[in-house]
């Protein structure tokens, strides 16, 4: 039996998606207040993305070899 199956597939995507999600709630909440227009990420933001969504596959699979799936 595999360690990957359809619903380690979908939880990675979820993953992701909650990921990039927090990653542009912190530029939000670091944004100027007297700004009306939404925040557009510079280099290092964008670095810092690719970083935690490389951590987020990283992490997902060290679960998926560590959590033992039912039969």
């Amino acid at each position: 039996m595999s360690v990957f199956n359809r619903n380690r597939y979908i939880a990675l995507v979820l993953m992701i998606i909650v990921s990039f999600i927090g990653w542009y709630t912190i530029i939000l909440l670091t944004n100027d207040f007297d700004s009306n227009n939404l925040p557009v990420p510079n280099n290092d933001q964008l670095i810092g993305l690719c970083i935690g969504l490389f951590s987020t596959v990283v992490w997902w699979v060290q679960r998926c070899y560590q959590i033992k799936p039912r039969k």
